[in-house]
């Protein structure tokens, strides 16, 4: 069963405020032949690559198969098998604690990759907004992810996981 992404507000303004910069910068670089536009082509060559690869990897939907949770993303989607989950829950406001960014995207398309809770400790986030939380937990791992319907995911995931 597939369950969508939903951005956030600060997600939407972060991403469309970023590609506006970009744009604007291109725009300039074009128009600014007098001073050869090196700053805003400088600034492009790093800015349309990091918009690229984050957009590569941004969550752009959940699935429960039979045998596994798939994490789609544009470049590659992540499989967590279904007989290795040992928790998996919603997590209501303030469970997460604090949350530091250790390696990875704070806004740009979405919130992903290894984060540190104060309240959870290390765990991979792969989530379009920061309310519709699930938890899951499988072997040593905690992967926090953001499907629209919470409640519903984590009754499909126990459901499936009865079958196996």
């Amino acid at each position: 069963m597939r369950f969508n992404t939903r951005n956030d507000l600060p997600c939407t303004l972060i991403t469309n405020i970023i590609i506006l910069v970009s744009l604007l910068l291109l725009g300039f670089g074009i128009y600014d032949r007098a001073g050869g536009g090196k700053a805003a082509f400088v600034s492009l060559a790093i800015l349309i690559p990091l918009i690229f690869v984050t957009w590569g990897l941004h969550p752009q939907f959940y699935e429960v198969t039979r045998a596994a949770i798939r994490i789609k993303r544009p470049f590659k989607s992540i499989y967590i098998p279904l007989d290795e989950v040992t928790l998996v829950k919603p997590l209501e406001k303030g469970e997460t604690g604090v949350l530091l960014r250790s390696f990875g995207v704070g806004g740009l398309f979405g919130y992903f990759g290894l984060f540190t809770s104060s309240k959870l400790g290390g765990l991979e986030l792969w989530c379009t907004n920061t309310t519709d939380l699930v938890l899951i937990q499988y072997g040593k791992k905690k992967v926090v992810i953001s499907p629209e319907e919470p409640g519903r995911f984590v009754a499909e995931v126990i459901l499936r996981k009865s079958e196996l």
